[in-house]
């Protein structure tokens, strides 16, 4: 009967009694968490918590760079399919002549001048200067015209020699908000009102 109602000694350092208000005294243990362990788990939530936003912040910087690039490619999409119309339409080159940078030429609609001007790509009307034309595409790191009479291509094109042009290539680079360069270009443009239809090489011109 003894041994029946003996509490070992290392219980009775870990419980203590309690009253319930009814006069019954119950034991409950001492057992919980130490300072040192609760130190410990913050630790690990705030490394656990780190790692997590580091992991949704460059989930975020990577879907802002590919919405910035499809904003990037569809302005650039728009300003060649718009110069690329011009060449299209082209009748003749106008004075001082084309350069790599800059191409003035006459269309049925009238003269115009498209190139780089001040970081943009810029069209001029009837007369403008470049740097009073309208901005087709800003942020531009180049733009480059490759003027070719057949498989012969040249960085620049005289007046005059409208004929023997067979096609135009544009090529241009922007400046991405974060640095980095695009690069965008497009297959040979054939003018189709310069007497030289269809990109056919003029042979003795």
């Amino acid at each position: 009967m003894r041994r029946i109602f003996k509490i070992n000694s290392t219980i009775l350092e870990e419980a203590q009694h309690v009253d319930n208000g009814c006069g019954i005294k119950e034991i409950r243990s001492q057992k919980g968490f130490t300072l040192i362990e609760i130190i410990v788990t913050l630790v690990l939530v705030g490394i656990l918590a780190a790692l997590g936003g580091m992991g949704i912040v460059q989930a975020v910087k990577g879907y802002i760079t590919v919405k910035e690039n499809s904003v990037i490619t569809q302005k650039a999409q728009l300003a060649v399919s718009r110069i690329n119309r011009e060449i299209v339409e082209m009748i003749r080159i106008t004075s001082p002549g084309a350069s790599a940078t800059v191409l003035p030429l006459a269309t049925p609609t009238g003269e115009k001048i498209i190139g780089l001007d001040s970081g943009a790509i810029k069209m001029a009307f009837n007369g403008a200067t470049l740097s009073d034309g309208d901005i087709l595409l800003d942020n531009i790191e180049s733009l480059t015209f490759t003027y070719y009479q057949g498989s012969t291509e040249s960085p620049t094109w005289a007046v005059g020699n409208d004929r023997a042009l067979s096609g135009v290539k544009v090529s241009l680079q922007i400046r991405h908000p974060q640095g980095e360069i695009l690069t965008f270009g497009g297959p040979l443009i054939y003018p189709r009102n310069n007497g030289n239809l269809g990109g056919e090489v003029i042979s003795g011109v």
